[in-house]
């Protein structure tokens, strides 16, 4: 796993080749299939089930609960995911929702505090394409969908 750092100066919106600059290589040994991390832990889904939550040093805590992890999503100290038993696809947490996105072609919308689901919205892109990303602001007043086929759709 490589942990990297960019910087840009002066109000640059690019950032250069000589910008991007290898800090730091933690191996944990095995597969990362997804990762989420802040300064203080990493946690990624490794090959079979559960997920594994990394403190930057010493190993990697397996938390198995039976299920292979398909993505995650961090805010604050709660982690969040998706698995494959549940199509999950792709996940996605600003500060109100939890928005997750199946293999059906279908976001929900989740209270974040309840973890209760208020709203279902089906994307219209036609045939069979399938939401392969999903991210949002913070503020929750954009929701953006990138899909299979080409497509990024952007909910108010």
């Amino acid at each position: 796993m490589y942990i990297a750092y960019a910087s840009s100066s002066c109000g640059r919106s690019t950032i250069g080749q000589e910008e991007i600059h290898c800090v730091q290589v933690h191996d944990v040994k095995e597969a990362v299939l997804e990762l989420v991390a802040n300064h203080s832990i990493a946690c990624f889904a490794p090959q079979g089930t559960g997920v594994k939550i990394y403190n930057w040093s010493g190993v990697p805590k397996h938390i198995n609960f039976n299920k292979t992890v398909k993505c995650l999503a961090m805010m604050g100290d709660k982690l969040y995911c998706g698995c494959t038993a549940f199509s999950i696809q792709c996940i996605t947490v600003n500060n109100d929702f939890i928005f997750t996105a199946t293999r059906f072609g279908t976001i929900e919308a989740w209270l974040k505090e309840r973890v209760t689901r208020v709203a279902s919205i089906k994307m219209g892109s036609g045939g069979n394409a399938k939401i392969t990303c999903l991210t949002s602001d913070k503020d929750g007043q954009m929701l953006f969908a990138a899909s299979s086929d080409g497509k990024i759709q952007v909910k108010f």
